[in-house]
């Protein structure tokens, strides 16, 4: 079972956290909600492989993904949401990631996926 750091007070028992650590094995570490240059990010799992940072949303319908634009979401209603596209807020968290690293840690230099 790995191992689950909770940045900000508890975890909720049904959080992607709490699945992680127990999905994953021991040599793995589980950070929740973690605040990285004032940018909050959803879950880091540190590995033997890098460091994965995972973003959540709560989008509940069918998802339509698209390269450049917004994406959408269709309820089961019918009625269809946009949502920004993901990307930036992904190249922002990693990029927040490796600046901490290489402020904190500078002779390490692990791979960053999103």
């Amino acid at each position: 079972m790995a191992e689950l750091l909770v940045a900000n007070g508890w975890s909720t028992p049904d959080s992607l956290a709490m699945h992680l650590q127990e999905a994953l094995p021991d040599e793995y570490i589980v950070v929740a909600d973690p605040i990285i240059h004032r940018l909050a990010l959803s879950t880091v799992v540190v590995g033997p492989q890098g460091l994965f940072v995972l973003h959540t949303k709560d989008w509940y319908g069918e998802i339509r993904p698209a390269r450049q634009g917004p994406w959408r979401e269709r309820l089961e209603s019918g009625l269809e949401i946009r949502h920004p596209n993901p990307e930036e807020e992904a190249r922002q968290a990693g990029d927040a990631l490796r600046t901490f690293l290489r402020d904190e840690f500078p002779s390490l230099h692990p791979q960053v996926s999103h």
